[in-house]
Formats: C-alpha cells, structure tokens, sequence
C-alpha cells in the first residue's frame, strides 16, 4: 500500500463465516448493557431472540419444534442493527489497541486521521505496519502486503498468523482460469482460421479488459494468457492439442499498418489501457511528471503507463506562451514532433509566441533564418487561431488529438522495438486492401511469412515426411516450387496471363510483390484466387488423391473470385448509390435562404494551400464568391475547415442570418 518509506503497510482483509448464525446471545446481551440501554429495553430484545422456534415440514407433516440457542435471522429488520452492534465490540477492541500504540493503521495523506480499521457488513479491513509485532495483535487472515515488507518479514507474519500469503497471480488467477475454460469448451469443435480469430479477438482477448482497466497486470499472467491464445491458434482441432507453432506471437501482433494483427500484446495492453479524455491540460502534466503518487493500487498501474503517455503527448499551439521552442514537443509530426533545428549560438530560451506577429500569423522571416526546411514546413503547417487561447496539451498519435487504446498500443510497440523493418519485401499496406477473401489473404500471408506447411518447412522442423513434391514427384517442396515452380503451376500460370515468362531465380515474396505492384486490382485479386486454388489441389493431390486439370483450376479460381466480389457489391443497394452522388451535387436552398458551398486546396509538395467559398440564391445566382491563400503545407482536412471558419466569419460580418453552408 505504501509506495515509499522504510517499513511497508499490511492490510488483513477478514471475512466472517456464517456471521448471523454464531452471534452468540449473551454476548448481545452484555454488549446491549454495555452500551447503556435500559433493563426494559434489553429485556425486550432478549424476548425477541429466545422466544423463536422453528418447525420442518415433511410430507406435508410438521416435524417437532426447533428451540435455537444462538444466532440471528436472516431477512429480520432487526437482525441488521443488533449485528452492527456486536461488530461494535470488535471496532472497540482496535481501537484500543491502536491507543496502547500495538497497532499504527495508517495515513493516506500527512494531514490525514490514521486509519486502523473499516467495516463493511461481515466483511472488515484491519490496516497495520509490516512487522511480526503488530502482527501478532491481529488473529484472522491476511490478504494483502506490501512490496516494502521483506520475504522474510513477510514469512514471519505468516507463521504469527498461521496464513499463507496470497501472491498477486492468485489474486488475477481467475482471469487465466477464464480463458482456459473458454479453450476447453471450443476444442472439440472444428473450427476455421477465421473462426479462431473472430473468438480471439473479440472473446477471449475481451475477458480481461474490465480489469486491465483499473489493475497493472503481472507480466506472468500476460504471458500466460498469450500462451493459451497461441496454442489454441496453431492446435488443430480434435487432435490431442498437437500441431506445429509457425510464427511467435510476437509476429501476429504486429499493427496491420504493416502486417495482419491477430491479436494484441498482453504485456503492452495494460500501458495503454487508460483514457485521459476530460482532463485538464493542468492534471495530465502533473500525472506526467509523476507528481499524483497516491498509495492505491489502481493509481500505481496507471502510472505504469506514464512514459507511454509521455512520449505520444504533444502540445496545440494557441497563444504559445507556454510552450518552449527547443524543449517541448510541439510539431505536427507522429514521427519526431520535437524541433530538430541545431540551437544557435547565444540562444537559451524562445517560446512560440515569439514566433507569432501581432497578427496572429507565423512570423515567416524570424522562422526562415533559424530553422531547417523540414521544421519550417511543420511550423508553417500549424494553424493559429484568431483568438488568444493558451496552449494545450493533446494525444499526438491521432489526427483528432483524442487518446485512444488503439494508438497507444501502436506506439507501445515502436518504443519497445517490435515493429521491425519485416524480413519479407512485401508491400503490406497495398496487400491487405485488395478486396479477395478472409480467407485467401490468410493463406498468402502464411506462405510469404514462411507459415505453410510445405515439405521444406517441414523438414525444419523436423516432421517425419518425404521429401518430394506430392503433385509432379520432384525433389523438394518450397513456397516458390508450390505457387510458380512446379510444372502444374506454371500450366496453370500460362493459362492465367496467356503468356508467361517464370523468373525461377527471385524468391517468392519478391516475385510476389512485382505482381502486386505491377497488376491492377483486379486482375491482381484474380491472381491470389489462382495462388489459394494451386494450394487447395495440392492438399486434394495429396489427402484425397484426387486430381484436376490445370484450365479447370484456374476457372474455378477466376469464377471464386468473381462470385465473392459480386455477392460484396449487391450489399450497395441502388439507393445508397444515389443517395451517396445526390451529396455531391449542388442543392437548392429552401426559400429565403442561400447556399454557401466552401472547398479547399493543397498543393502536394510546396508550402502554399488555398481556399474557396461561394454564396449563391436558390435560383443558382451567385451572390459572392472568396477565395485566399495559406502559408504553409497544410492538411487538406485542416485547409478545409480554416475554409469553413472564413467563410461562417464572412457571412457573420454581413448580417446574413439563413445560410446553409
């Protein structure tokens, strides 16, 4: 509990045992004049408790009659306060050894009353120093340690109390135990590929999030966890949890900004999972700098995520009174947003505002003498607003400034050096926009990541299995002898481009790639169908000994594709299609009002952007038009709407009060 300090903080959590039933009565009793009650009053209560009886029903017989001798009702009103009562005695008790100074309690604040003891209903909280001494006062189970408390302080206290500790993977234990059980219950089903990531993602990486929400996780558990997720991925259904582990699942974690994500790092999750959405600027820099250090276990694993945090925060420039020029990351950059301007000579301390005119605009000469092109075009590129607002602080990992799980994780994974220039020359991002089929895109990046389980590769992992190829004999069997070597794929593949020449000496993910490059969507997508279908008639060959014809397999492939990309357009219907071109066109405003449509432009590669509106009557006159120009390479998204905010500026100045913009 306590962070810092000499001596750690136990907490004895003590949970009664059928407390209603072994109240005993003269202990009510002696408790009831202890406190002052009249004869009378107590006299009466005692009636109410030794007057019960009780009586069973069998058969529709009544039993006897049964006289208890201890306890208390549950579900009678009155049961509740002369509990409290007897929990009374207990509170007394602490609190007079926490006056004899045998037990400390503790502060949450310098200033704070020391806390001994709480009670909720049956279950109470006993807070103590770390020490055998305090420990030996307190005769229930303790739950709780501190990590300031030694191993052996700790085995002490034990074998004062006669507990055993209870260590932090017991306490998230059931998380794993979850999990485990989920696994159990899908293993006996066939599952698909896209049926285990649907469950991975959307399952079993869901059953911990409503605790990574508050508690930092152990590492331990996390890996755990991503244990089972693995093997439930790789193992074959029905087949005594065997198969074979082709990738780590460091590899499937990879942000599919470069490659297929199937699941997310449980030991970078709990970095991320934090949301400081309706913070002040004011308690996100002091969180940042470390200086909310409470003693609670939720703030502690929050913090944990702090130096994520601090390396994605970026500040908004408003006034820029309070935003260092050299020390504070303030450019619009995901990849760098400090200045990386070598500092001149004689220079100490500049803030942004020094590089703002009376205008309110970029001081262009200042900025051109002392920085460098690229932090030029970033400062040039940062809109100003008309009006003085101080600077905030802001997530610079999202285009919306709002922080997210999602983008932390991904700059989780940059800092910690696990997205890595790939070993494979594929242009991912373009790979997975074309529009073929889960299963397909599965496959192919299966072969390229050295996934599949093709005769070279399963050698290497030494399977007991022949070596040569089940569809023309050859020797060998690789990814390339698979998809373009083997004299049925290049039948296959003549047939496909009508004429082609094999380039037998790149490997597979290179000639893969030049394709990907060079083909158009479509006749692309048509390719990959082709690559799926070799791979599917090679497990006919060799499992069900079945064979077909090469034109056979690449009609098969071209109608697959063809199919599956029309069953995806029928789901536009026509409506949507013209209610989507409706948007772009020019629409009559009601009557007595205008129109005013607004649009920006940005030059790709130069420091000059520009913007347009138009006002026009219902009858499509124009009433006025606008158009200005902007320094710097702006987004088009931000050009935009400095367009709108000219615009609404304009309208507002002329008294126009109905406009549709």
């Amino acid at each position: 509990m306590q962070k810092t300090g000499k001596k750690g903080i136990a907490a004895l959590k003590l949970d009664m045992s059928k407390a209603y039933e072994r109240v005993e009565w003269c202990f009510i009793k002696a408790m009831l004049v202890t406190f002052g009650f009249s004869e009378v009053w107590v006299k009466w209560i005692m009636l109410c408790l030794e007057t019960v009886s009780y009586s069973i029903l069998h058969e529709g017989h009544e039993l006897g009659s049964i006289i208890p001798q201890r306890g208390l009702r549950h579900r009678d009103p009155l049961s509740l306060y002369l509990f409290l009562i007897c929990v009374e005695g207990l509170s007394r008790l602490l609190e007079d050894k926490a006056r004899q100074g045998l037990v400390q309690g503790f502060k949450i604040a310098q200033s704070a009353p020391t806390i001994s003891h709480l009670f909720f209903a049956d279950d109470s909280y006993v807070f103590f120093n770390g020490t055998e001494e305090e420990a030996i006062c307190i005769k229930d189970s303790l739950a709780i340690y501190d990590k300031n408390t030694k191993p052996e302080m700790s085995r002490a206290i034990c074998a004062a109390l006669q507990v055993n500790p209870v260590e932090e993977m017991n306490t998230f234990g059931y998380i794993k135990d979850r999990i485990q059980q989920r696994f159990q219950d899908w293993k006996e089903k066939f599952l698909s590929k896209a049926g285990k990531e649907v469950l991975i993602k959307s399952v079993l990486q869901a059953l911990p999030t409503s605790v990574m929400g508050v508690f930092l996780l152990p590492k331990q558990l996390c890996e755990d966890i991503e244990r089972i997720i693995a093997r439930f991925w790789w193992k074959s259904s029905r087949s005594n949890n065997t198969g074979v582990i082709w990738q780590r699942w460091e590899r499937l974690c990879k942000p599919n900004l470069e490659e297929w994500v199937l699941g997310a790092s449980m030991n970078l999750i709990w970095l991320c999972w934090l949301s400081i959405a309706g913070v002040s600027s004011k308690a996100l820099i002091l969180w940042c700098l470390g200086l909310l250090r409470l003693a609670t276990s939720p703030t502690r694993s929050i913090i944990a995520g702090r130096e994520t945090v601090l390396q994605g925060i970026v500040c908004k420039i408003g006034d820029g009174r309070d935003t260092n020029v050299w020390t504070d990351p303030w450019l619009p950059s995901i990849e760098n947003p400090f200045v990386t301007t070598i500092k001149p000579g004689g220079v100490q301390h500049i803030l942004v505002a020094q590089l703002i005119d009376q205008n309110r605009s970029w001081d262009i000469p200042i900025i051109n003498s002392i920085f460098n092109p690229r932090d030029r075009g970033l400062i040039l590129s940062i809109p100003l607003c008309n009006k003085n607002d101080s600077d905030l602080w802001m997530w610079g990992k999202d285009q919306g400034g709002i922080f997210t799980v999602k983008s932390a994780y991904f700059q989780a994974f940059r800092s910690n050096h696990l997205v890595s220039s790939s070993d494979v020359e594929v242009n991912w991002p373009r790979f997975w926009k074309i529009a073929i089929p889960p299963k397909v895109k599965n496959c192919l990046w299966r072969a390229l990541s050295g996934s599949l389980p093709t005769i070279n590769n399963l050698l290497q992992r030494h399977a007991a299995v022949m070596n040569y190829c089940p569809v023309c004999g050859n020797e060998g069997e690789s990814e390339e002898h698979v998809f373009r070597d083997c004299t049925f794929a290049k039948d296959c593949l003549s047939i496909f481009f009508y004429h082609y020449d094999v380039d037998s000496n790149s490997p597979f993910n290179v000639w893969f790639n030049l394709l990907l490059l060079g083909l158009n969507a479509n006749k692309f997508a048509d390719l990959c169908g082709l690559l799926w279908r070799l791979w599917n008639h090679r497990i006919d060959v060799l499992w069900r000994k079945l064979s077909c014809k090469p034109a056979d397999v690449v009609r098969e492939a071209c109608n697959f594709i063809y199919h599956w990309r029309e069953a995806r357009r029928q789901k536009n219907s026509p409506a949507a299609v013209c209610n989507s071109l409706a948007g772009n066109r020019w629409m009559k405003p009601s009557i007595g009002s205008l129109t005013c449509n607004v649009d920006a432009a940005v030059t790709p590669g130069s420091d000059y952007s520009a913007f347009g509106f138009i006002i026009r009557e219902r009858n499509g006159d124009c009433l006025a038009a606008k158009h200005a120009g902007l320094v710097g390479s702006l987004d088009p998204r931000v050009a935009e709407a400095i367009g709108f905010r000219e615009a609404l500026s304009w309208i507002k100045s002329k008294g126009i009060s109905s406009v549709r913009v």
